[in-house]
C-alpha cells in the first residue's frame, strides 16, 4: 500500500509539516499541533445545531481529500482536534491516509478506532471517500449522543435520536452499512449538510410536520 505522505493545507485540516518512515517502517506525521483536545477528549455536551456546524467544517475536509484522490481511512473521535480557543473542530491522524482505492484493493493497519469504521474498511474491500463518510458521520453523531458507535447505528436505525427527523434521516443515510446508501461523493453530503443547516435555521412547531416529506422530495434515497 502507498501512503499518501503529502496531504495539502486546508482551514479544516491539522496541517501536516513532515512525514516518513522509520528505520523499522513504521510510517510516522508531524503535524503543526498536538492531537488533544479531541472529541475522544472532550467532555462539552453539544446541541444539534452545533453538531450541524462541526460535520459542516469536517465534511468540507473532506471534500478537499476527495478532490485530491485522498482517502483518510482512520476517521474516529480520537482523529478529530478541537481547537481550544475556537472550538472548532479539525480533522487529523493522517498516518495511514492513502490514494482512492475504489478500482482495486488496499491493505491499511488495523484502524485506531475499528468501531467506527466502515464495513468494506474492515473487510480491507476498495476503498472510496464513502468509507470516510461513513466514518465521520458515525463519529459526529457518537460523540453529539457521547455513547459507543453501536448504540449511535442503533438510534439511527430504531428513530430513538433526539435530532429533528429530517437531520436524523441523513444521519442514517450517511452511516448506512451499505455504500450503495450513502451519498455517492462527499461533495454530495455536504451539500445535504448545507440543506440540514438551511432548514434547522427554520424551526417552527408549524413546520416540524412537514419537513421530512419535502426533504425526501428534494433528496431522494438513492443518488
Amino acid at each position: 500500500m502507498e501512503h499518501c505522505l503529502n496531504v495539502p493545507p486546508h482551514p479544516s485540516i491539522v496541517a501536516v509539516r513532515a512525514s516518513g518512515y522509520t528505520d523499522r517502517g513504521h510510517h510516522w506525521v508531524a503535524t503543526d499541533r498536538p492531537p488533544n483536545p479531541s472529541l475522544a477528549s472532550s467532555p462539552d455536551t453539544i446541541d444539534h445545531g452545533t453538531l450541524i456546524a462541526r460535520a459542516r467544517r469536517l465534511f468540507q475536509a473532506l471534500v478537499h481529500l476527495e478532490s485530491h484522490n485522498i482517502v483518510h481511512g482512520d476517521i474516529g473521535p480520537s482523529a478529530i482536534a478541537i481547537d481550544p480557543s475556537t472550538g472548532e473542530a479539525l480533522l487529523g491522524r493522517f498516518g495511514v491516509a492513502t490514494h482512492d482505492t475504489s478500482t482495486g484493493t488496499a491493505r491499511f493497519p488495523a484502524p485506531a478506532e475499528p468501531e467506527f469504521a466502515s464495513p468494506e474498511r474492515m473487510a480491507e474491500s476498495a476503498l472510496s471517500s464513502s468509507a470516510d463518510i461513513y466514518s465521520l458521520a458515525l463519529t459526529l453523531y457518537a460523540t453529539f449522543r457521547a455513547c459507543s458507535a453501536a448504540e449511535a447505528r442503533m438510534e439511527l436505525v430504531k428513530e430513538t435520536s433526539p435530532l429533528p427527523e429530517f437531520v436524523r434521516e441523513l444521519f442514517e443515510r450517511l452511516t448506512s452499512p451499505a455504500p450503495r446508501d450513502r451519498p455517492k461523493t462527499a461533495r454530495r453530503a455536504l451539500a445535504e449538510l448545507e440543506l440540514v443547516s438551511t432548514e434547522c435555521e427554520d424551526e417552527t412547531p408549524q413546520r416540524e410536520a412537514s419537513r421530512s416529506d419535502a426533504w425526501r422530495q428534494r433528496w431522494p434515497q438513492r443518488d
